[in-house]
């Protein structure tokens, strides 16, 4: 509430600092994101602009644009790759639509993309054993 009355709210508190990200920078990001995970064999990766679902109570079916990262590893089914995103090093929960994984930017902080990055380069390194 301190925030709040500080004129500080967006800036402190995470998930109003995520509602408030511009579709441009959620964008903007996904391109570096791309970029970064370029070099990583078997991945292939799409940006896609997707509406996101926000809250609940008043704001329940809510919807603000987004970008998403809709990632495939070759060799690996879309559960799969899910699986190890949830309990590999650095642990990233996901959604599935049309056999590709889903990583939602309007649930990222602009400082976890590295952690995105990390979870998605040590994901792609597991070896099927």
């Amino acid at each position: 509430l301190d925030a709040y009355r500080r004129g500080e709210a967006i800036a402190e508190v995470p998930v109003l600092r995520l509602l408030a990200a511009s579709e441009g920078d959620l964008l903007e990001r996904a391109e570096t994101l791309v970029g970064q995970l370029a070099g990583v064999e078997g991945i292939t990766i799409e940006v896609i602009r997707e509406a996101a679902l926000v809250g609940g109570g008043w704001l329940r079916g809510a919807e603000v644009p987004t970008a998403v990262l809709a990632v495939e590893l070759v060799g690996v089914s879309a559960d799969e790759l899910a699986v190890r995103l949830r309990t590999g090093p650095v642990r990233m929960f996901t959604r599935i639509h049309h056999d590709r994984v889903l990583v939602d930017l309007r649930s990222v902080l602009a400082e976890e993309d590295s952690a995105v990055v990390q979870a998605l380069t040590a994901a792609a390194a597991v070896r099927a054993g």
